[in-house]
C-alpha cells in the first residue's frame, strides 16, 4: 500500500518553483528585505510562457504591534503619500522590464511573531495596486 502522504504530494497540482528564474529578482529581494526589515522569499507559481506570478513572504521579527508603530512613522514598508510610486513598486516595475514574461503578485504574505498576514491577489495587479492601502 502506498503511503498517503507521498500519494497527495504527486497529485498537489500547484507547483511552487523555489528558484525561479527572473533576472533581476535578487535585486528585488534585497529591496524588499531593506524596506520590511524582513528575510524574504519568492516562489513563482506556474501560468503559461507569458505570465509569472509570484508568491511572495517576508519573515519579520517585529510583532504586529512593532510593524504599526514603525508602518505610522514610516520606518517599515516604505508607503509613499506623494502619489508617486513606492520603492517596492518600482522594484516591481524593474523587475517587468527586465524580463519578457508578465510578472504579477499572487499572494504576499508576512510573518510576524505573533501573526501572520496574507494577501491575495483578487483581479490583475491588485496586490502592487492597493498594498500601501491595505498596510495602511
Amino acid at each position: 500500500m502506498q503511503n498517503p502522504l507521498i500519494k497527495y504530494r504527486d497529485n498537489f497540482n500547484l507547483k511552487l518553483d523555489q528558484n525561479p528564474d527572473i533576472l533581476g529578482l535578487s535585486d528585488f529581494i534585497r529591496r524588499l528585505e531593506k524596506d520590511y526589515f524582513s528575510e524574504v522569499t519568492v516562489r513563482t507559481i506556474p501560468a503559461d510562457r507569458d505570465q509569472i506570478n509570484l508568491i511572495i513572504e517576508l519573515d519579520c521579527t517585529f510583532n504586529l504591534v512593532e510593524v504599526l508603530s514603525q508602518l505610522q512613522k514610516g520606518n517599515w514598508g516604505t508607503t509613499i503619500s506623494d502619489g508617486t510610486a513606492s520603492p517596492q513598486l518600482k522594484a516591481l516595475n524593474r523587475l517587468r522590464q527586465l524580463n519578457d514574461s508578465e510578472i504579477d503578485v499572487e499572494e504576499f504574505s508576512i510573518f510576524l511573531k505573533d501573526s501572520s498576514i496574507v494577501i491575495k491577489n483578487i483581479f490583475k495587479n491588485s496586490i502592487q495596486d492597493q498594498l500601501n492601502l491595505i498596510l495602511q
